[in-house]
């Protein structure tokens, strides 16, 4: 709860926050989804997407809500 009140407070209007968000709802509601498999793939497939202009942190893949 306290990676999304820091997400919020850094990023509100960015796309990361709104996915960090879907994470911790499926999380609770479908424990075993690969959400952030799916978002991983979808970087490598579209290597001209700037992930830092979505609102990623440099280190996005290691943190603890998207592990």
């Amino acid at each position: 709860r306290e990676v999304l009140e820091d997400i919020n407070q850094r990023n509100s209007r960015k796309i990361f926050t709104c996915l960090c968000c879907i994470q911790y709802l499926l999380d609770i509601i479908k424990p075993e989804h690969n959400f952030e498999q799916h978002l991983k793939r979808t970087f490598e497939m579209y290597p001209e997407i700037e992930s830092k202009n979505l609102g990623f942190p440099k280190d996005w893949e290691n943190q603890p809500l998207l592990k």
